[in-house]
């Protein structure tokens, strides 16, 4: 009884241990999920940062896109403002040009246009078949225009040179564009290549999981099929036990007769009697032999008859067969508990090698994040290189393109110029 006792405090002990250990790893798995999604959240959430930033930069390179587009309609519309409408519209207009040309200040050429506007009204006022008749003031006047022209055509003239030449050698350079082309391709694939692992391992987690949540439940089945084994074993030896103690009051009662104390007398044949029913006497002797063992039990040895002789041996035989039969029951019950021991032994190795994966996998799934994290950093900053080109190349476009037009401008004032030396004459 007391090694069943020390067994038994053991046996208590190692499922106290087992069941600490099995709450810390479900606190530990429950960590490890919260890491996981707070680690998921911080890769959307610096994925939506990176979004955002590069929105904000396309945004500033379109504002600024936009402002320039702006300042060069602002800069045409004052341009037309400070021309007058007539005679001398375009002249005008070019003196009044924001462009810097050398030796020639803004001040100087707006005073130009103030004069050619003030002339422009008389001209006007003249029918077109006239002749113009110039005073020496507005010749002078008007030498100093051509002279100004001059000086804005080679302005002019060199600004187209220097724009087209951009504009040409940038479009010629095709070998950036094409290395930043290549490099926008190549971080594509490599952000896909590094997509492609994250879902791998995210699929292979999600499967070691379910395999750790599977291998979990057969742990605790196994807990519980050891638990009632151990259960078993205790209740066939316990009622073994007590058919045992049965059988050894029987045997003292049957060679040495009751007891003096009546008390004690009294106990066995209880003992013996309660026994009898488990052992199930009723059922393999007959109701008249049944009836003659107690009887012959409280009697003395030489007092009974071979009547209650052979009762006695009848139920003895029973007491044995049945305590013969309860040990073999005990010993397969105690073969049972050591093969769900080795079974939840193997349950454990196997919950511990499914944690061990997902653990490996988690790892890996985060290391995986954070190169697909890298990966699309370097695409958006090679798609951002690549729109950046792009635009400088529209950029150099657009300024060859108002360069040629302004001179187309100035080409139109040149003309009013011959016009005017074709009709006037000095006063």
């Amino acid at each position: 009884e007391d090694e069943e006792k020390d067994e038994e405090d053991e046996q208590k002990e190692e499922e106290e241990k087992e069941e600490e250990e099995e709450e810390q790893n479900d606190e530990e798995e429950e960590a490890e999920v919260e890491g996981q999604k707070s680690a998921d959240e911080d890769l959307e959430m610096n994925l939506e940062e990176d979004e955002q930033n590069d929105a904000e930069e396309e945004e500033e390179d379109d504002d600024g896109e936009e402002e320039q587009s702006e300042d060069d309609q602002d800069e045409d519309g004052q341009e037309e403002e400070s021309a007058n409408i007539g005679f001398f519209s375009k002249v005008c207009q070019t003196l009044s040009g924001r462009d810097l040309v050398p030796g020639i200040p803004l001040k100087a050429r707006l005073m130009l246009a103030g004069m050619c506007g003030s002339m422009a009204v008389r001209f006007d006022c003249q029918a077109p078949a006239e002749t113009i008749q110039l005073h020496p003031f507005e010749r002078q006047v008007l030498d100093m225009v051509r002279e100004a022209l001059v000086r804005i055509r080679a302005a002019l003239s060199a600004r187209l040179a220097d724009a087209l030449q951009q504009s040409a050698e940038a479009a010629a350079d095709t070998h950036k564009r094409d290395t930043l082309a290549e490099d926008v391709r190549l971080a594509k694939s490599a952000a896909s290549v590094r997509k492609a692992q994250a879902s791998k391992h995210a699929v292979l987690l999600a499967e070691h999981k379910v395999a750790l949540q599977r291998s979990v439940e057969a742990e605790q089945e196994a807990a519980a099929r050891k638990t009632q084994a151990e259960q078993d074993e205790k209740s066939c030896a316990s009622a073994r036990a007590s058919v045992q103690q049965a059988l050894d009051a029987f045997s003292e009662l049957e060679s040495s007769g009751p007891p003096d104390k009546k008390m004690e007398a009294k106990r066995m044949l209880k003992q013996v009697e309660t026994q009898m029913k488990v052992v199930r006497v009723s059922e393999t002797l007959f109701a008249n032999s049944v009836r003659a063992v107690l009887p012959a039990l409280q009697m003395k040895p030489e007092e009974r008859s071979r009547f209650h002789e052979a009762a006695l041996s009848g139920a003895e035989g029973c007491f044995r067969d049945y305590v013969k039969q309860q040990g073999e029951l005990l010993m397969r019950c105690r073969r049972q508990v050591d093969m769900t021991h080795i079974a939840l032994e193997r349950a454990r190795t196997t919950v511990q090698t499914a944690r061990c994966h997902v653990n490996e996998e988690a790892e890996k799934l985060k290391q995986a994040r954070m190169e697909l994290r890298e990966a699309c950093r370097t695409l958006r900053a090679a798609e951002v290189a690549h729109r950046a080109h792009a635009r400088e190349l529209a950029s150099l476009a657009r300024h060859a393109a108002a360069a040629q037009a302004k001179l187309v401008r100035h080409e139109q004032a040149e003309a009013e110029m011959r016009s005017l030396d074709e009709n006037a004459t000095t006063a």
